[in-house]
């Protein structure tokens, strides 16, 4: 890969990590206060009403994301096409997602006043996925700075109005309506942004020309629709059999979880674009990319993976109360799920990038049913237990499957030493680390625990002298200091 493109991934990177960080940190926040104000039951209709709409929301998503990524990566000068007429696209497939819902919530016996609920929730995940596909024009044309805008804007606006209908007592119907009203705020800035800094749109849509698009996406949308289910199923399931008190002590653990997704996916999405270049150009180059990513995401998925099984029950309690202790039990199972789906991120990923998406979804597609199979097996006898069992061993069979996929694809080897080796070396010391000072805090044992196995990663050498020269220029360092 050519020097002057790798500090350019990382300042992007960095940007987008950040941008996630605050966008995570504050919407812990405001899920944490909802917790607390809504309790486990208000919770639990709320993780269903997540969990439908994200299965939902495939089909406004309809993989355009990735598309973009892919395709007009190769020409810019495309963008325009894409964005007037899949923004189209989008508007028609997301009425249809809301009609569709209906049924569903008719055939799971939810009437108008919990179905209304859920209904205004699904509305906010469809707008959601336009100012996604937005983004993904911003990380195509690296100037991920005005995605940067954009989301902390959206994070703000739904905070601040989330915490004030919250203090103020109108419940999880007030606190439904102010994310809406948040996110079509934050639509409408994403809309002129993208429109006046990226290019403008090119409306209008031909019959062909729709034909064409959707075809394209076609495998992608059938993709996120699989891994969606085999992540939500166990949600709708656990619901169905065990109500809204079980759903809402998983989802308090799931949420944990998925504020940590912003790391495999903000990686990935500035990788994607630059992946489906360098297959074009250059196997090797491509390699390593692969190899970086994969890298990177186990030593940070390893690290959380371990601190979730030491401050579990403690953070639950400091985050949602007391009333959600039992959500630590899901917590730790989910913390090695954790783990799994990062690495599964890297996977899925590369293989989208070289144009791999009939094959992976016919792997995901393994996936729902096994999780399907298994969710049913365990949720009657150990609840929400199960469901984070089944979600993990899911997670555990698509990374074999999904590894055997890509090592077809991608040549070269890597250095299990550094990717495995030395990061596990490092984490087992920290772990020492972090025992030692539980007690004193819970926040403080993962800070030091964090510096811990930091530290020890550049001690043991664990990355080559290309990561450390990227390191020292992200840093602003010069060589030789």
């Amino acid at each position: 890969m050519a020097d002057s493109r790798i500090p350019r991934l990382v300042r992007n990177t960095g940007i987008l990590l950040n941008v996630e960080v605050f966008s995570r940190f504050v919407g812990i926040i405001l899920f944490m206060v909802a917790g607390r104000k809504l309790g486990p039951e208000g919770i639990g209709l709320y993780g269903l009403a997540l969990a439908l709409g994200g299965i939902f929301s495939q089909l406004p998503l309809f993989g355009f994301e990735k598309l973009i990524s892919r395709e007009v990566a190769k020409d810019l000068s495309r963008a325009g096409f894409y964005l007037g007429r899949v923004v189209i696209l989008k508007t028609i497939l997301a009425i249809m997602g809301l009609v569709l819902i209906v049924p569903a919530l008719i055939v799971m016996g939810y009437e108008f006043d919990r179905g209304w609920i859920v209904m205004v929730v699904c509305a906010t995940i469809f707008s959601q996925t336009f100012i996604t596909y937005y983004n993904a024009f911003y990380r195509t044309f690296s100037k991920v700075e005005y995605e940067a805008i954009v989301r902390i804007s959206l994070s703000l606006v739904t905070t601040g109005l989330g915490l004030y209908v919250l203090y103020s007592g109108y419940g999880l119907p007030g606190f439904v309506i102010s994310q809406l009203v948040s996110t079509l705020l934050c639509l409408f800035l994403s809309n002129l942004i993208v429109g006046r800094k990226i290019a403008p749109f090119h409306f209008g849509l031909k019959l062909r020309e729709a034909t064409s698009v959707l075809k394209s996406a076609l495998p992608l949308v059938l993709l996120g629709v699989l891994v969606m289910l085999y992540v939500s199923i166990g949600v709708i399931v656990l619901s169905q059999m065990k109500g809204d008190y079980s759903t809402g002590i998983y989802t308090a653990a799931a949420k944990i979880w998925m504020v940590f997704v912003f790391i495999p996916a903000g990686m990935m999405g500035v990788y994607l674009p630059t992946m489906s270049r360098r297959f074009q150009e250059n196997s090797t180059d491509f390699a390593k990319i692969y190899w970086y990513a994969f890298k990177y995401l186990f030593i940070v998925g390893i690290f959380l993976a371990v601190t979730g099984q030491v401050i579990a029950d403690r953070l639950v309690v400091f985050l949602y109360g007391n009333q959600f202790l039992e959500s630590a039990y899901p917590l730790r199972i989910l913390a090695w799920g954790m783990l799994i789906s990062f690495l599964n991120f890297a996977l899925v990923n590369t293989a989208v990038s070289v144009g791999k998406e009939k094959k992976l979804a016919l792997l995901a597609f393994v996936g729902v049913l096994f999780n399907l199979s298994l969710n049913l097996a365990l949720v009657p006898r150990w609840s929400y237990h199960g469901t984070a069992i089944a979600l993990v061993s899911t997670e555990l069979l698509l990374f074999a499957l999904n590894f055997a996929l890509i090592r077809k694809l991608v040549s070269g080897e890597m250095s299990w030493s550094n990717v495995f080796v030395k990061p596990l070396v490092s984490m087992a010391i920290a772990l020492v680390v972090m025992l030692s000072v539980l007690e004193l805090h819970f926040i403080l044992s993962a800070i030091l625990g964090g510096v811990t196995f930091t530290a020890l990663l550049f001690i043991l050498r664990s990355f080559d002298s290309v990561e450390l020269g990227v390191l020292k220029s992200f840093l602003g360092v010069k060589a030789g200091e």
